[in-house]
């Protein structure tokens, strides 16, 4: 039995991948704009409460200082993203030049091996970058709750003085300001 590849083998092989690799390239372009265009959402989603919670009487540094941490920890999340594009941009482009170098030799058996490694190392990826999903949604909300406690927090303090303003003003709405005055 032959365990050599023939070159008409070898190229539909090396085509099959680039192609591959050319697609994988183009989700992550498309997962870069998605995640830019979230951020978009976000800053825009975020401007809007902004100028609904201050004409409830919810200052604009209010609201800003609430929802700092929240913007920060998507930011940071965004570019972890990005940087694990950037880490499978550059694995994929690995496989595809070892595969290259693969297909330049005829030992099929070094082959196999190579693309067991590999299907090896994606279930270890996969089960690693699960876990960090999991983590994450716990973490956001974990987070988000903590937010919401803080605005519920906020809003019930500011309508504790809210009442205590119209206490104050019904009480001195009966006083009189201004002296008897008679003539």
């Amino acid at each position: 039995m032959n365990q050599s590849l023939t070159q008409d083998q070898k190229m539909l092989l090396q085509t099959h991948y680039n192609e591959r690799v050319a697609l994988i390239k183009k989700v992550v372009e498309e997962v870069n704009g998605i995640v830019e265009e979230y951020r978009n959402t976000r800053e825009k989603t975020v401007k809007n409460l902004e100028d609904i919670l201050a004409k409830k009487s919810l200052r604009h540094t209010d609201f800003a200082n609430m929802i700092s941490d929240l913007v920060e920890m998507q930011s940071d999340r965004e570019e972890e993203i990005r940087e694990m594009l950037r880490e499978f941009m550059k694995t994929t482009e690995q496989i595809a030049s070892r595969l290259e170098d693969l297909l330049k030799e005829p030992d099929v058996k070094k082959f196999k091996r190579f693309i067991a490694k590999v299907r090896e190392q994606q279930k270890k990826k996969k089960i690693e970058i699960g876990k960090m999903i999991g983590q994450r949604l716990d973490d956001t909300e974990c987070n988000m709750q903590a937010f919401l406690e803080e605005f519920k927090n906020e809003r019930v303090a500011l309508n504790l003085e809210w009442e205590k303003l119209k206490e104050e003003k019904e009480r001195l709405g009966h006083i009189s300001l201004l002296p008897n005055l008679s003539l």
